[in-house]
């Protein structure tokens, strides 16, 4: 993938998502569903655990510094951007837990015209989240491939 498309493309889709989901907010003006406190609660707990899950990864990686990996991913001007990457996915969803939990406050009940707009805002952090992971996943992939 090339440098810049790699860097911004859960950004860019993180707008796009909100992009779309207020155009059908202004073309259907939608409401959301009651249930929609369930998939907040999911999203909490499946972000929070990622947040763990590449912490870990992050610790991994600092305690195998002197590895010849760890030491080829340097020289190759890899090592760097794998720790950004690593380091924006961690934010995204702890970001995406912080908002879900938050929205857990919300009485979806009474109907708030706001809250289509705080949902168009969700997706975005959603999306950018679930890409930001995609993304350091992709590159761990490729490093791996290139191990074999």
């Amino acid at each position: 993938m090339k440098a810049k498309v790699e860097k911004w493309y859960p950004l860019t889709a993180g707008i796009l998502v909100s992009l779309i989901l207020l155009t059908l907010e202004f073309r259907y003006s939608f409401q959301l569903p009651l249930t929609i406190k369930d998939v907040l609660t999911a999203m909490t707990s499946i972000s929070s655990i990622i947040v763990a899950f590449l912490a870990a990864v992050q610790a991994i990686l600092f305690t195998i510094n002197q590895e010849q990996v760890i030491k080829n991913l340097k020289q190759a001007g890899v090592y760097k951007k794998l720790i950004n990457y690593l380091m924006d996915a961690i934010h995204w969803s702890i970001f995406l837990a912080v908002i879900s939990s938050a929205g857990l406050i919300l009485d979806f009940s009474v109907p708030q015209k706001w809250y289509s707009y705080a949902f168009c805002a969700w997706g975005f952090i959603l999306t950018t989240s679930i890409l930001s992971c995609y993304r350091i996943i992709m590159l761990f992939n490729k490093i791996l491939r290139s191990l074999i």
